[in-house]
């Protein structure tokens, strides 16, 4: 497409650096139409599919003529940029933007960040402490808004070590033949110690994160599953190793809590947990939203006993939090990077490029990256990001090719995920690992949070006449 003229450019620039997703131009006849971009992964081509929706038109004078529709977030979203700019905005039947749309992206993104941080504040503590809306009404309005416009599901943070098991992540290599989606996952499916399994394109054909009492433990989980399962018929590498997470999680599935309850019953294990904690954390971990007195009902309790077994979970830090997990969003694919470290010493000169890489401020709705892992073998990192556009694994493997010395750099993309799923939110970097070790290594820090003052510190759960 030709040079657009200056206005359209500087409006059109505008929305790509500050909407969540991916836009384009087209000039028709003298005028300049504005699509949203869509890209949907086609199993069949194995590649992704771009789909445009046409938003509306940008006029000559940096203008944006709204596509004649009844809603559209999208719509709304691109308005309240232009808006908040000092722009001008036309929108069909006469509507003009209302403070609801004007709310803009400033506010989502803070309530989305609170929200991720701790998901049971209350609607009260958003007004007085954070300055978020003017009233209780406004801010339940705004919180449920944001809820399905983006598919907000709210999960806990489970810190699993807390119980007495340990992390591990096997890559796996099929030779010749590979076993389709739907063999791999009734062969994991009933395995609850496996939280997360996805496939991937590139060197390994599948990654299963899954969760152990002991290496022996670990050793009987995946011999079972290469030769108790339909995996069985296929030859295969698998390379199994420690798995650290420190940025990001792999939510837990419910199933794993059952099985920690069964086998609590039984008496077989040494778990760290009570029985009414275990019910109340299978239930967070189903649906985080409930009220707690509907989990009293349902284990015949005593009113105000989940609360209480909740916040005995959070205080010995099994859950580090509840948080929220994001479920529509326009990601094009997942990347991984795994970094091999080949020089230790060359490594620890510039790891800390790539620590301040994981805290550094998104765009997007979700944070930068959503999964950095410690792994044994290969010794270094492993590190998950979504990909929003089309260049942008490129700039990962590029960034840290030239940033991260002393490693090597294998890149995957996710092609499938078959159990469990990946977490996307909009965590406050301030609180994050790296911000500390950047603080006792280098002294460098973040200046300030995004827009809390000390999530640490444990606010009050929601009151039972409040929801999420």
């Amino acid at each position: 497409m030709q040079r657009v003229p200056e206005k359209i450019g500087e409006t059109l620039e505008m929305l790509k650096n500050k909407l969540p997703f991916r836009i384009s131009l087209k000039q028709i006849n003298g005028r300049y139409y504005l699509y949203k971009e869509t890209a949907i992964w086609d199993r069949a081509r194995k590649r992704p599919i771009i789909k445009s929706e046409y938003l509306g038109t940008i006029l000559e004078d940096g203008s944006f003529l709204a596509k004649r529709i009844k809603k559209s977030n999208d719509i709304s979203a691109a308005a309240a940029i232009i808006i908040s700019s000092g722009g001008k905005v036309e929108l069909p039947n006469e509507e003009r933007a209302s403070e609801d749309v004007a709310h803009s992206l400033d506010e989502r993104n803070k309530l989305l960040t609170i929200l991720s941080m701790n998901a049971k504040i209350k609607n009260s503590i958003l007004i007085n402490k954070y300055n978020l809306t003017k009233t209780a009404d406004a801010a339940y309005k705004l919180r449920k808004k944001i809820e399905k416009e983006y598919g907000i599901i709210y999960l806990p943070e489970v810190n699993t070590e807390k119980l007495g098991f340990l992390s591990y992540l096997a890559f796996i290599k099929f030779k010749k033949e590979k076993p389709s989606s739907e063999e791999i996952k009734n062969s994991l499916l009933n395995e609850p110690g496996i939280q997360l399994a996805f496939s991937t394109t590139g060197k390994y054909d599948l990654l299963i994160c899954f969760l152990a009492k002991t290496n022996d433990k670990a050793g009987d989980l995946i011999y079972d599953l290469r030769s108790k399962t339909e995996l069985a018929k296929y030859s295969s590498e698998w390379l199994i190793t420690p798995f650290n997470v420190h940025y990001g999680f792999v939510p837990t599935r419910e199933e794993f809590i059952r099985l920690i309850e069964t086998n609590f019953k039984k008496k077989s294990e040494d778990i760290k947990a009570t029985a009414r904690e275990l019910h109340v954390l299978a239930e967070l971990c189903n649906n985080s939203s409930q009220k707690f007195s509907l989990i009293d009902k349902k284990y015949k309790l005593d009113h105000g006993a989940s609360l209480y077994a909740y916040t005995k979970l959070v205080e010995r830090k099994i859950i580090e939090r509840i948080t929220i997990n994001m479920q529509k969003l326009l990601i094009r694919y997942i990347g991984i990077a795994i970094l091999n470290v080949v020089n230790q010493s060359e490594y620890n000169t510039t790891k800390k490029n790539l620590m301040l890489d994981i805290i550094e401020d998104s765009k997007f709705l979700t944070n930068k990256y959503i999964l950095s892992a410690d792994i044994g073998t290969p010794n270094g990192v492993l590190l998950a990001f979504p990909i929003y556009s089309g260049g942008e694994l490129g700039e990962y493997e590029n960034f840290l090719r030239k940033n991260v010395k002393g490693i090597e750099i294998e890149v995957l993309t996710v092609s499938d995920i078959i159990l469990g799923r990946f977490c996307y939110r909009r965590f406050d970097n301030y609180y994050s690992q790296q911000n500390s070790s950047l603080i006792s290594r280098y002294n460098i820090k973040m200046s300030k949070p995004l827009y809390t003052t000390d999530f640490n510190k444990k606010y009050g759960e929601l009151d039972e006449e409040e929801e999420i």
